[in-house]
């Protein structure tokens, strides 16, 4: 697998778990504005409520720290290819611990008939945006060495045969 496609690999993900949320809010929206979905009683939606903004508070500052537990047994690695798959790795279990409150918000949103909630995904969204995959940021994450920068940066370099997604 060549950098270019490693990182393509990676933006698709990253991507398909943005349009999954994004999706699912527009749709909900749909149905809470035209009243398709009867919203559950006032109390229970204000629990939903506040839940899903100590949920998503919780779990945005959860994900900053799991990640850089992660990134320390990445760069421990000394193998390019090792990194490489672990980094994978760590960035799927950030963006399923972004993905999730944003989720569980739309859920909320759609019970609770709490339109408000929305903006609360929103917001997720542009954090999980901030966290997309990119080359620049690879290299700074990672603790790479002068040749495996190089060889990243390279966008046609094979990388490794065993990068599979």
């Amino acid at each position: 697998m060549t950098s270019a496609a490693y990182f393509r690999a990676l933006s698709i993900l990253h991507l398909a778990l943005m349009l999954g949320v994004a999706l699912f809010s527009i749709i909900s929206f749909i149905l809470i504005y035209t009243g398709s979905f009867p919203p559950v009683d006032e109390a229970t939606g204000k629990i939903f409520s506040i839940v899903a903004a100590v949920v998503a508070l919780i779990m945005v500052v959860v994900s900053k720290i799991v990640f850089k537990k992660k990134m320390l047994l990445v760069n421990a690695e000394n193998d390019l290819q090792n990194k490489l798959n672990q980094y994978r790795a760590a960035l799927i279990v950030q963006y399923a611990m972004l993905e999730f409150p944003a989720l569980f918000a739309v859920i909320a949103a759609l019970l609770s008939g709490n339109k408000i909630l929305l903006l609360l995904v929103i917001g997720l969204l542009a954090i999980m945006f901030a966290q997309r995959p990119t080359l620049s940021k690879a290299l700074s994450e990672l603790d790479l060495t002068d040749q495996e920068s190089i060889k990243l940066e390279d966008p046609d370099q094979v990388l490794s045969d065993d990068l599979s997604m």
